[in-house]
């Protein structure tokens, strides 16, 4: 090749380098820089952890459904009353006639008495108080103890997925820094290569050093891509775990 082409060469080709690269810086100045501003307070995230999250939830009613249980194990303490009615139809009329008075005076009657009559109802009441019952007693103190660790079960997982809130918002907000440092290395970067571009136009330094330049602008462009799919998965992770779906 002659001097003359080469040095063509040369001319043109910085130019069409410059031109990706402006191109990509471009595309990569879009994605969510300012996450700090348009994220909701870490309080708020809270507050709706509390009242929406799943495990939660869950916890909450089981606690609840202990403490009914709880209530019931008393009940078999109080006075029941039970009351039973019944009837019955018979065939027969079963009834007999009872001599009254002294038998053969003037004043012997005798009286109808029914035994079992056509149409016949019954009806009961029993009243029952318990004085001494002790496995009803330690039943009651067997669900006592099964709420309170209930209670206590909801607590410890209140506070656990606080934190893990707590912890993936910060994430967040240290992933949304990386990216802005790697915004500004990039930009760096950019304006590294086209002053390395510049250079060899000029024919002050090799090629290889327009190469490496152009690689740690390449490195720069993934870490602000790394960055950028972490804010997302730990902004979707943020919103599933504080929010109900």
């Amino acid at each position: 090749m002659s001097d003359h082409r080469r040095r063509r060469v040369l001319f043109f080709r910085p130019f069409l380098t410059v031109y990706s690269i402006t191109s990509v810086a471009l595309s990569l100045a879009t994605p969510a820089t300012g996450i700090a501003q348009q994220l909701q307070p870490l309080a708020e995230f809270l507050d709706h952890t509390s009242a929406h999250n799943p495990d939660t939830r869950e916890a909450r009613a089981t606690a609840a459904q202990r403490a009914h249980e709880a209530s019931q194990a008393w009940a078999r303490l109080y006075p029941t009353a039970t009351i039973q009615a019944s009837a019955t139809a018979n065939q027969y009329l079963g009834a007999v006639d009872i001599p009254v008075g002294q038998p053969g005076t003037a004043g012997a009657t005798t009286r109808h008495v029914v035994i079992t009559p056509t149409d016949q109802r019954d009806g009961t009441l029993t009243l029952a108080v318990p004085l001494v019952d002790v496995s009803t007693w330690r039943g009651i103190s067997a669900a006592a103890a099964t709420r309170d660790a209930q209670d206590a079960r909801l607590r410890a997982t209140d506070l656990t997925v606080q934190a893990t809130i707590a912890r993936t918002y910060y994430q967040l907000l240290g992933a949304a820094a990386v990216g802005r440092t790697a915004r500004r290395t990039l930009a760096a970067a950019e304006d590294n290569v086209r002053f390395v571009e510049t250079r060899v136009r000029a024919g002050l330094t090799a090629d290889l050093d327009l190469k490496r330049a152009q690689a740690e602008f390449e490195r720069d462009r993934q870490a602000i891509e790394d960055a950028d799919y972490t804010i997302i998965t730990l902004r979707r992770s943020l919103e599933e775990g504080a929010w109900e779906l």
